[in-house]
């Protein structure tokens, strides 16, 4: 993930998974970026969680 990460040259580090605090930090630090999920995106953008948002079935 590092090494893919350097190649990109990407500013961040998303995960389709939600993440705890716990693990965002520590990922944050391991890979020396910040590491957010998917639902911390869509959370900021909507303020709603995205498990909280209703699809279609």
């Amino acid at each position: 993930m590092a090494s893919a990460r350097d190649q990109a040259d990407a500013d961040a580090v998303i995960f389709t998974v939600s993440l705890t605090e716990r693990q965002r930090r520590t990922l944050t630090d391991m890979l020396g970026r910040p590491a957010v999920s998917l639902s911390d995106i869509l959370t900021a953008e909507t303020g709603r969680r995205f498990d909280q948002i209703q699809t279609r079935p």
